[in-house]
């Protein structure tokens, strides 16, 4: 298995390289703009394709778009340990058809990418997204390492920060809504049990003092 994986992560670098030798299919109409968004980011990450030319390519969206043979689609992920995903939407403009005429709306295809998964990054694109005439080829891209510094480069948190901000999400004090109530429960029953064994001790000790003392018997007199 995990000669397999290794070989798939060997042909998706593969494919990367020879897609950033090539470029992006002739004739093909390259996204306008990327929008990222995921886990530890305050807000979304806007950049003109034109400020980040890479990006496309590394993240391999030629490959679901017009089914470039140059970037390799995996049915299933090569590993579990895919870590966070980060959402990318490309904006690929309006379509024109054959008479000029326009959509009048941006076409906006999504990927997943998963810069911190085991191996190399993982670029998750869903089948069917409508856009122009067509529609997207789903699949898993093996992408290139570089994507990953791109990402980090272009505003996306180093790993560590986004395990901790993950960490604290999860934390047991978020869980109760952050306010410290998460340990009421216990307290209110524990004074509970207290006051229990309270009014259990003081009933003993009444019934010993009220008892009715002996009388003498004959003897005794």
């Amino acid at each position: 298995m995990r000669t397999l994986r290794s070989i798939a992560v060997a042909a998706g670098i593969a494919a990367v390289t020879v897609a950033l030798a090539g470029g992006s299919p002739a004739g093909a109409k390259g996204p306008r703009s990327a929008t990222i968004d995921g886990p530890g980011l305050d807000a979304p990450i806007v950049s003109q394709a034109g400020v980040v030319s890479k990006l496309p390519d590394l993240a391999g969206v030629y490959g679901p778009l017009w089914d470039d043979s140059m970037v390799l689609l995996l049915d299933e992920p090569p590993t579990d340990a895919l870590g966070p995903g980060y959402e990318i939407t490309w904006d690929l403009g309006e379509y024109f058809d054959e008479a000029g005429q326009s959509t009048g709306t941006p076409a906006l295809v999504r990927q997943t990418v998963y810069p911190y998964a085991a191996g190399s990054p993982l670029v998750h694109t869903e089948a069917g997204q409508p856009f122009y005439a067509e529609e997207t080829t789903g699949g898993w891209f093996i992408a290139d390492p570089s994507l990953r510094d791109l990402l980090i480069d272009m505003g996306v948190p180093a790993r560590r920060e986004v395990e901790e901000v993950t960490a604290s999400a999860a934390s047991p004090a978020s869980a109760a809504g952050g306010s410290g109530r998460g340990w009421v429960l216990p307290t209110v029953l524990a004074a509970v049990a207290l006051a229990t064994v309270a009014l259990a001790t003081a009933g003993l000790v009444r019934r010993r003092t009220t008892a009715p003392t002996a009388e003498p018997t004959a003897d005794a007199v």
